[in-house]
């Protein structure tokens, strides 16, 4: 049986973690300038999922692995695991970390204006830092 991969999603139809390919694939599919990648655990992909911009408390519901590839992609906005709280038409958010710590550190910020990434910020390296003044890097 094949490990369970999860996939983020920044930019695309959908954005989140995604627990399939086939929604995966809907959302970023032909998409001009989608950008995804898939995680080996639920951990990375929710660490990636704050750092790239998209983070929400509230789970949406999941597709139903017995759902065809057909019908999923005819979804206009496939599901995902965190969507943005539509209270709030922007959406901000930052995040560092550094590997080891201390050691190479980089930051990054996300903007998004209804549902739709407008900024994206990353890279901001400081060769000898530490996951706090990543964090605050980020933030600033």
């Amino acid at each position: 049986m094949a490990k369970q991969k999860f996939y983020v999603v920044w930019v695309g139809r959908g954005t989140g973690i995604f627990t399939d390919w086939a929604s995966t694939s809907a959302s970023v599919s032909g998409y001009p300038g989608a950008k995804d990648k898939s995680y080996s655990s639920r951990e990375e992909a929710e660490s990636a999922c704050e750092f790239g911009g998209v983070s929400s408390s509230k789970p949406a519901k999941a597709v139903a692995p017995t759902e065809s590839r057909a019908a999923i992609a005819k979804q206009s906005a496939p599901k995902a695991l965190f969507i943005f709280d539509p209270a709030y038409d922007i959406h901000i958010f930052n995040d560092g970390a550094c590997v080891p710590n201390p050691g190479n550190a980089g930051s990054g910020v996300s903007v998004y204006q209804s549902g739709k990434l407008t900024e994206l910020h990353y890279g901001m390296y400081k060769p000898n830092g530490t996951n706090n003044t990543a964090e605050l890097n980020a933030l600033h």
